[in-house]
């Protein structure tokens, strides 16, 4: 369950930067340094929204126990 979020977020940088380079012409943009900070981003998005939307909540966590 762990590696969902990791999956989403290098997917989403990789459409990114694809689409970037291919259709916008921002090859000399994205250096490294700016995909590493893309990165990031993408990553804090991805485990905010995924923590947000598969969390129990408390009805739920009571019907468990």
């Amino acid at each position: 369950m762990d590696q969902y979020p990791k999956a989403i977020k290098v997917i989403l940088v990789g459409v990114i930067c694809f689409v970037a380079k291919k259709y916008l012409g921002l090859d000399e943009l994205l250096t490294e340094d700016y995909v590493i900070y893309l990165d990031l981003v993408i990553g804090g998005l991805v485990a905010y929204f995924f923590g947000r939307y598969t969390r129990l909540t408390k009805e739920e966590a009571e019907q468990i126990q």
